[in-house]
Parts: C-alpha cells; sequence; structure tokens
C-alpha cells in the first residue's frame, strides 16, 4: 500500500477527512480533475476510511501526523520499513506487529529502553530491530 505523501496528499487521512466533509457533488469536483487511475486510488481509499469505526480513523490521523512530524530522510527510512515489514514471513511479521503492539502503552523513552535491552535484541534480528524502530516513531499511543 502506498504511504500517503508528507504534504497531504489527496489520499493523505487529513484530505479524506476534508472529502468526507463535501457532498457528493463537491467531492465529485474536487475528483474530477485526477486521472482515473489515481481518482479510483483515492475513492477505495475513501471507502475504507469512512468504514473505519472513529476510534481506527483517529489512530490513522494520529499516525500520518507523526509522520508529517518527521524529517522527510526519517520518513522515507519508515517507509522502507513499513514495506520490509509487509515482505517478512508470516510468523516474524506477527511477532513484529505484537511488539509494536505493545510498545503503544510506552512512553517514547521507555520505547527507546526497550529497544535497546539485551532481551529485545535477542529476540529480534537487527532488519527487524531497525523495523520496530522506524515503525514505532509513528505508531500511536493507547
Amino acid at each position: 500500500p502506498s504511504e500517503p505523501n508528507p504534504e497531504g496528499g489527496p489520499a493523505s487521512p487529513v484530505a479524506l477527512e476534508k472529502l468526507l466533509n463535501l457532498s457528493p457533488e463537491q467531492r465529485t469536483k474536487a475528483l474530477g480533475s485526477l486521472p482515473p487511475p489515481r481518482r479510483a486510488e483515492i475513492e477505495k481509499k475513501l471507502d475504507e476510511y469512512q468504514k473505519m469505526p472513529p476510534q481506527q480513523r483517529a489512530r490513522v490521523l494520529e499516525r500520518y501526523q507523526r509522520m508529517r512530524s518527521l524529517a522527510p530522510q526519517k520518513q522515507q527510512q519508515v517507509r522502507v520499513s513499513l514495506r520490509k515489514l509487509t515482505a517478512l514471513d508470516e510468523p516474524r511479521r506477527k511477532l513484529v506487529q505484537r511488539q509494536l503492539n505493545q510498545m503503544r502503552s510506552l512512553s517514547d523513552a521507555d520505547r527507546s529502553a526497550l529497544i535497546n535491552s539485551e532481551e529485545f535484541r535477542s529476540k529480534f534480528t537487527p532488519a527487524e530491530q531497525q523495523i520496530v524502530e522506524d515503525v514505532s516513531l509513528i505508531t500511536p499511543r493507547n
């Protein structure tokens, strides 16, 4: 899945929220100038976003805002790690995802301490450690 662009492009959660607040006619006009494949992609994301429960929407928006707060080079690094996460085999991906979910309740300082712990380093490969470190930067807090 493509990541929203840092400038808040048409598929960003912020833009999707704005599109949701438009009437169907206004939305059609706003998307009318886009090439058909891009328009279809945005309409699909809009539909998926609309179907999310409010809490999930809030997490998506927070994740996006955390991403935007990062320097462009760090944003790119996070995008690479997100792609690597999806490329992991299922058991390892689930293990990494479980770790990320457990880190949601931790402060930035506690996340950093965990990532630097011997237990963490013995549990994950260096590549997986990097994925957790990068993706944790945009993982919303509980």
